[in-house]
């Protein structure tokens, strides 16, 4: 009636005809969006990340933040450093 064409689940005889097919094809392309996210987040989450390199940064800005607040001496900063850097 009036132009309205209920046909099946995607709307119109071809798929993308009248109705509530664009809608359809935009929910079902947001839920593989949604679907795929979702793995990428929990498969990355499970790869080993290489921690020495981070915790040695983080050691060493603590270190830092240290020597600026005056908790610890220059000379105590530096045997500190050459036991968390030795190689810089």
């Amino acid at each position: 009636m009036w132009g309205c064409d209920w046909n099946g689940f995607w709307g119109g005889t071809g798929g993308w005809g009248i109705g509530f097919g664009f809608l359809n094809v935009f929910f079902v392309l947001l839920m593989v969006f949604v679907l795929t996210y979702a793995c990428y987040r929990l498969f990355r989450s499970s790869r080993p990340v290489p921690s020495g390199f981070t915790d040695q940064q983080d050691s060493l800005h603590i270190l830092k933040s240290r020597l600026a607040r005056g908790e610890i001496s220059l000379e105590e900063y530096q045997e500190m450093h050459q036991v968390l850097a030795p190689d810089r």
